[in-house]
C-alpha cells in the first residue's frame, strides 16, 4: 500500500507591515512619483506626508530604506526602487521653470492692476520650482469681499485682449473673496497646492490665507509655509482708478449682475466635464471659483492608490493607508478642528 503523499509546501510570509514613519516616507515618495519629481532630503523631510517626524527619526527611517532597497539615491535626489528616470527628468523642469521666472514676474505685475484683487499665489508645477514643456502659469487669486466676479470679469476682459498664445502665461483658475479664504477641499493634492503656494504679490496679507487653511498640517504636519517678504502694499493706480466707480452701490449692482451672468454661463461648461469628475475639480458660486475642468483630481486619486497597491507588491510590505481626503458635499461647510486623519492601522509581525 502507497504512503499518502507529504506536502512541504510552508505557508506564504506574511507581508512586512511597515511603521508610520516608513509608510509616510514611502507615501511621499509615491505621491511625488505621479509627477515625475524625486525629492532631495532636506524636501523629503518637510513633505512628509501625515506623520510628524523628527530630524534624528527621519535620517534613522532614511536609511534603513536605502538598505532595503526600497528608496534609492541618484545625486542629491531621492526616488524610489524603479524610478530611475525620474531625476533627469526633474533636472530638465528645473532648467525650464528658471527660464520662466521673467514671465511669471510680468504676468504677476499685469494681474496685480486688476481691479479689487487683494492678493497673488503662484501655485501648479512652477510654485514647485519646475515646469513642464506644455506648462502655463497658474494663479489663485484673493479678491475683496463681494467682488469675486467683478475681478473675474475684468480677468476675462484681459484674456481676450491678449494673443491666443500668451494665454497660457494667465491660467487663473482659483477665484477667492479675502473674507472667506478657506478652501474646502481637504484631499491630499489640495493640501500640497497650499502648502506649496508661492505668495507674488500683497505679500503680508498671504499671512491670514495660511492661518485659515492650516488644515493642511493633518497631512504636511512637518511643513511651513515660507514667510514672505514684508513688503509693502499699494495698490497700482490703474487698479484704483478702476476701482473706484465699483465701490459702492454701482459695485454692488454690477457684481449682482456679473454673479449671475458667470454662473449662468459656466453652469453650461459644467454639465460638459468629464462624469468621472471629483467635487475639487470645479466649482462655481457667489464666494468661490474653482476651474479645473480635465477631471484631474478623480484621476490623480485613483493613480495614487494604484501605486499604493502597486508598490506593496513589489516590496512585499503593507502601507499604512492613511486616507487621500474628504470633500464636503456640495453646500456644506467643511469640518472644523480638522486636525488629524483617521489611521486604519493594523499592526501584525515584523513592523519596522
Amino acid at each position: 500500500m502507497m504512503d499518502a503523499p507529504r506536502h512541504n509546501a510552508q505557508p506564504q510570509d506574511e507581508p512586512l507591515v511597515m511603521g508610520p514613519a516608513s509608510t509616510a516616507m514611502i507615501l511621499t515618495m509615491a505621491y511625488f512619483s505621479l509627477f515625475n519629481h524625486p525629492l532631495r532630503e532636506d524636501e523629503l523631510l518637510r513633505y512628509c506626508h501625515f506623520f510628524a517626524i523628527s530630524p534624528a527619526a527621519f535620517r534613522d527611517t532614511l536609511g534603513a530604506l536605502l538598505d532595503q532597497g526600497i528608496l534609492v539615491k541618484s545625486g542629491a535626489l531621492f526616488h524610489l526602487r524603479g524610478d530611475d528616470a525620474l531625476p533627469a527628468i526633474r533636472g530638465e523642469r528645473e532648467a525650464r521653470a528658471a527660464t520662466w521666472r521673467v514671465r511669471v514676474a510680468r504676468s504677476a505685475s499685469v494681474l496685480a492692476r486688476l481691479p479689487f484683487l487683494r492678493g497673488l499665489f503662484l501655485s501648479g508645477s512652477l510654485s514647485k520650482g519646475t515646469q513642464d514643456e506644455r506648462g502655463d502659469i497658474d494663479f489663485l487669486l484673493v479678491t475683496a469681499g463681494n467682488r469675486l466676479w467683478t475681478t473675474r470679469f475684468f480677468a476675462s476682459l484681459l484674456l481676450k485682449s491678449i494673443p491666443e498664445s500668451g494665454r497660457r502665461n494667465f491660467c487663473m483658475n482659483y477665484f477667492l473673496p479675502e473674507d472667506r479664504l478657506g478652501i474646502p477641499d481637504r484631499t491630499l493634492f489640495s493640501a500640497t497646492e497650499v502648502a506649496c503656494l508661492k505668495p507674488l504679490w500683497n505679500t503680508p496679507g498671504s499671512a491670514a490665507f495660511f492661518k485659515q487653511n492650516s488644515w493642511f498640517r493633518a497631512f504636511y504636519p512637518n511643513l511651513e509655509p515660507a514667510a514672505p517678504p514684508e513688503a509693502p502694499h499699494r495698490p497700482p493706480f490703474l487698479q484704483r482708478l478702476l476701482e473706484w466707480p465699483l465701490s459702492g452701490r454701482l459695485g454692488d449692482r454690477f457684481e449682482a449682475w456679473a454673479t449671475q451672468w458667470f454662473i449662468h454661463r459656466l453652469s453650461h461648461q459644467l454639465a460638459t466635464l468629464p462624469p468621472d469628475r471629483s467635487p475639487e475639480d470645479f466649482r462655481i458660486g457667489p464666494w468661490e471659483y474653482k476651474g479645473h475642468t480635465k477631471g484631474f483630481h478623480g484621476r490623480l486619486r485613483k493613480a495614487w492608490h494604484e501605486r499604493l497597491n502597486s508598490l506593496e507588491a513589489a516590496f512585499g510590505v503593507q502601507l499604512i493607508r492613511w486616507p487621500w481626503g474628504r470633500t464636503p458635499r456640495p453646500g456644506q461647510a467643511p469640518a472644523e478642528g480638522f486636525a488629524r486623519l483617521p489611521v486604519p492601522l493594523r499592526i501584525r509581525r515584523h513592523q519596522l
